[in-house]
């Protein structure tokens, strides 16, 4: 769903309209329903009556046609491909759960699946048929996101290998792919697991798979959570007009005002061709600036709308240059997709509870397979293992700091410098890290990345290749675009803070503050709108092409 097509901006407020116009009966709500999920410390929102959609047209049957038609009018010829993933994991849910009661009863120990009681992984001893079938499912879901995705890319590397003169097949990425498969591919395995039942009702089962506002780019929901939510269609709250009004209008603002005008700069220093210190460090400084503010506002924006619509959904990031380290970061970036790979990759392979060679082992798998997530290239592989080094060499010197704590010495990280100065310290080498690591990711390959990471020791006096590269991109760095990229991480942090104070009880001078945000933060978007459709510019959102 791309939020700034037309079919988006037309057709949103007639949903919601409509969605709100829908007849409703009061009903008492599954707990889940009525919660607000946050990925750390989920707090738990007023449980009761709710009004709940009902009859003939309901609400979930409306949810279910309008995301449908919003992703035909984007991606018309993958909606076969979206209704097959949904059709196969419905029909594997049902026939895991099926295998699991049948060898549950046939079992004298039957009653340790019927009181949730398996092991780590949900398997139950002999229950081979349920592994057969969810291994099926896994095989027919991945296999089409690898048709699709990473084909082409090995067959590529296979004729480079073999000296064949022939490039691969490329097909067109169906939109959200990497996504809905996730998704749906964690309802099954936490149905292999016992961790839930299976859904009956394949009306609710494609709505959470395929529910627009998160389908194509996230937040990757978990059926527990969203599942309940989308069954019972409550009514949104007072409160959920203003708050979700409000993250949609903040998603534009990091996409639209941030992220797009970031854009021009990013291509301009990533194309310079040749490249010093100070430039390959501002383009990855300026290239994390645009990634956070482009996929952070496609996020919000989904909050936002499904708030509007009474649903919630999961926080997907929590100011990650905030990180005081990247293992801090990793809990604050794209926090759903690094949950999914935390449940279902690495704590299957042991985690840290098998030593520290295993526990570097499966960070070093995690982070590659997060790289080849994001796309089927050498240099997204190199990005994820750069982070899987990076924290990997975390978990050695914590290990060397309990081992000299043991021992009675002191590290340099435990001298009591206070906790501010030390605080912004690690936050700084936590982003300069970070940065260093975009570069990686933005980079059009491997060698290019090198290629950017050979000027880091030239050229720091001297800023004509820098000056030379924004003007070949026509994008000149007068003054008041170098005032507009450092107030970048200024805006950043308001317009993060502006909401939690608005949903906290006090509604007096916040909420005076809140309309003067709002406000300054629409007239922005509208004259940036105005201004990229002028020049041309504008972009889509980044992770589309995930």
């Amino acid at each position: 769903m791309n939020f700034t097509s037309p079919l988006f901006l037309i057709g949103f407020p007639l949903v919601c309209l409509f969605y709100r116009m829908l007849p409703a009966i009061p009903r008492d709500l599954p707990g889940d329903a009525s919660q607000e999920h946050v990925m750390r410390g989920r707090s738990h929102g007023p449980t009761g009556r709710n009004l709940v959609a009902q009859g003939l047209f309901s609400r979930q049957t409306f949810l279910l046609l309008a995301s449908w038609l919003f992703y035909m009018g984007g991606s018309f010829r993958c909606f076969p491909l979206l209704l097959l993933v949904t059709l196969v994991t419905y029909l594997g849910g049902i026939a895991i759960e099926k295998a699991r009661i049948e060898k549950a009863r046939a079992n004298e120990n039957g009653r340790a699946y019927e009181n949730g009681r398996a092991d780590e992984n949900g398997r139950e001893d002999g229950n081979g048929r349920a592994w057969m079938i969810l291994a099926l499912v896994l095989i027919f879901v991945f296999g089409i996101l690898f048709f699709f995705k990473y084909f082409g890319f090995v067959q590529d590397n296979f004729n480079r290998f073999t000296g064949i003169d022939s490039r691969g097949l490329r097909l067109p990425l169906p939109a959200g792919i990497s996504f809905y498969s996730f998704q749906s591919i964690s309802y099954c395995l936490d149905v292999y697991r016992g961790r839930r039942g299976a859904e009956r009702n394949f009306r609710d089962f494609a709505l959470f798979v395929s529910f627009f506002p998160q389908l194509v780019a996230g937040p990757i929901e978990r059926a527990d959570d969203l599942l309940p939510q989308l069954k019972a269609c409550p009514s949104p709250a007072e409160s959920d007009t203003p708050i979700g009004a409000f993250y949609i209008l903040r998603g534009f603002f990091k996409k639209i005002v941030i992220a797009d005008f970031v854009s021009v700069y990013v291509s301009a220093l990533f194309d310079a061709g040749k490249y010093n210190g100070p430039l390959t460090v501002l383009a990855g400084m300026l290239f994390g600036f645009q990634i956070y503010a482009d996929f952070s506002g496609y996020s919000d924006i989904a909050l936002g709308a499904a708030r509007l619509l009474g649903i919630r959904l999961h926080i997907n990031f929590d100011s990650p240059y905030l990180a005081d380290s990247i293992r801090d970061f990793w809990r604050r970036w794209h926090i759903t997709l690094t949950s999914w790979f935390t449940d279902y990759v690495y704590i299957p392979l042991g985690g840290s509870r098998r030593g520290t060679a295993v526990h570097v082992r499966n960070i070093l798998i995690v982070f590659l397979l997060s790289g080849f997530w994001h796309g089927a290239d050498w240099h997204f592989a190199a990005w994820g293992l750069y982070h899987g080094v990076l924290l990997s060499c975390g978990v050695l010197l914590e290990r060397a700091r309990r081992n000299a704590a043991g021992r009675g010495r002191m590290l340099l990280s435990d001298m009591s410098f206070g906790p501010g100065p030390i605080r912004i310290l690690r936050t700084a080498l936590t982003f300069l890290l970070t940065s260093f690591g975009w570069i990686l990711f933005r980079a059009s390959s491997v060698r290019h990345a090198l290629s950017m990471y050979a000027g880091l020791g030239k050229g720091w006096m001297d800023p004509a290749v820098l000056r030379a590269a924004f003007m070949s991109a026509g994008a000149p760095l007068s003054a008041a675009s170098i005032v507009r990229i450092a107030l970048i991480p200024v805006l950043l942090y308001l317009i993060r803070v502006v909401p939690d104070a608005h949903e906290s009880n006090d509604s007096g001078g916040r909420a005076g503050l809140l309309r003067i945000t709002a406000f300054l933060m629409a007239s922005a978007i509208v004259v940036s709108w105005i201004g990229n459709l002028a020049g041309g510019t504008g972009n889509d959102f980044i992770y589309f092409q995930f």
